[in-house]
């Protein structure tokens, strides 16, 4: 948790150090992740405010207006976040990774239908994209449809076998196996999951998260065998 004060302090040198859009994008930044330093709803609605903004001012860029719609979630403003998501297809209509977008968004709010028809859209009109598999796969696995969700998987990594995602796709994937009890095939694309960590383009933090996450299964599988 970090006190007010410092996050001030920050605030204050990334004014007088950043580009405005980058300094606007960061502080949106620290508004939502920092809990503790306010009520959570409060630090959401300045987040909000702080995006409102950056939009105004930097109206061309679609970050921003995804920034906010972060911050709608958290609160459960459902219809408002998807005006603007929706808003943001009709300016970006060869944006297909936004259809992925609204499709995690419409899945976090349990509505089903609408997720699949959504990233089904972005499969059609870019059937070559792995990643959209990928995440047809994560939405399955939120309705606990993991045999559906193996499949699409399956085809993620047939796509793209090196793709960025691969080593997310491999650990769910080897988490719905340990869902359905298929503990070999779990353990197997668990450890593909953890190694494949290794060569992913990410940042530091995300491989251990990854790693230890895939780690912490296989140990659990372990276990189970042993019953």
């Amino acid at each position: 948790m970090k006190s007010s004060k410092k996050i001030k302090r920050f605030q204050e040198f990334l004014m007088n150090s950043w580009p405005a859009s980058d300094y606007y994008f960061l502080n949106g930044w620290i508004l939502r992740f920092n809990d503790g330093v306010t009520s959570r709803s409060n630090m959401f609605e300045e987040a909000i405010e702080l995006a409102d903004v950056k939009i105004t001012e930097f109206p061309d860029k679609k970050e921003f207006f995804i920034d906010k719609t972060k911050s709608l979630k958290k609160l459960d403003r459902t219809e408002e976040g998807l005006q603007l998501i929706d808003g943001l297809l009709l300016q970006n209509p060869e944006d297909f990774g936004l259809l992925n977008y609204k499709a995690y968004w419409l899945a976090h709010f349990k509505k089903k239908e609408e997720a699949i028809e959504a990233i089904q859209k972005a499969i059609d009109l870019d059937p070559t994209d792995g990643n959209y598999y990928d995440s047809y796969g994560e939405i399955l696995m939120g309705f606990e449809e993991y045999e559906e969700a193996i499949d699409k998987f399956k085809k993620a990594i047939e796509l793209d076998p090196h793709g960025w995602y691969t080593y997310q796709t491999y650990t769910k994937m080897g988490e719905s196996y340990k869902m359905l009890g298929d503990y070999d095939a779990a353990e197997e694309n668990l450890k593909m999951g953890k190694l494949s960590t290794n060569s992913c383009f990410c940042e530091f933090d995300t491989k251990k998260k990854w790693a230890d996450f895939s780690q912490k299964l296989i140990d659990e599988i372990k276990e189970l065998k042993k019953e």
